[in-house]
């Protein structure tokens, strides 16, 4: 049995949940204090006040962030796993979740290279996977590739145009 792990500079050094929501929602605060300053200051000058509207956007933003936080550990990849001809992707949340995670045929992947690193398919999404997020990303691409090479057969068959008479 051939198994393989390969964990992703995404994966979660931390097992408390609520701190890596935090982590990944840090710009999204700052993206949301700078709006409450700048418009803050513009009721100022407009000489109105801001306090109303700095505490309602501010408890909207802290929400908003977080879920945006926690939209952003579902989608990230921290690890994939190999066993035998199948493989598993595993998120940051299904990291710190547990349970089991579907797995899928290495050969339905269809591993394409790109510019930044490849893409595969993954049951019914496309995920892309970037070189710089995997420090063993030449042995991580070598796990997508065919193992038979021998009974690969390169052909072109030659279609040749229909005449109309």
């Amino acid at each position: 049995m051939n198994k393989a792990s390969f964990k992703s500079k995404y994966y979660p050094t931390s097992s408390k949940r609520i701190w890596l929501i935090e982590k990944y929602a840090q710009k999204y605060y700052q993206m949301f204090a700078l709006f409450i300053m700048v418009t803050s200051l513009i009721m100022l000058l407009n000489h109105q006040s801001p306090l109303y509207f700095a505490i309602i956007t501010a408890i909207i933003a802290i929400l908003l962030s977080n879920f945006l936080g926690l939209m952003k550990i579902n989608t990230l990849i921290a690890e994939i796993y190999f066993v035998d001809e199948q493989f598993y992707v595993l998120s940051v949340e299904d990291i710190l979740k547990g349970g089991s995670i579907p797995s899928f045929p290495i050969r339905f992947a269809h591993f394409t290279w790109n510019q930044e690193g490849a893409t595969i398919h993954y049951h019914d999404r496309v995920l892309e996977l970037h070189k710089e997020d995997w420090e063993d990303w030449s042995v991580l691409s070598n796990w997508f590739l065919p193992k038979e090479v021998d009974n690969i057969v390169f052909s072109y068959e030659y279609i040749e145009k229909p005449t109309h008479q």
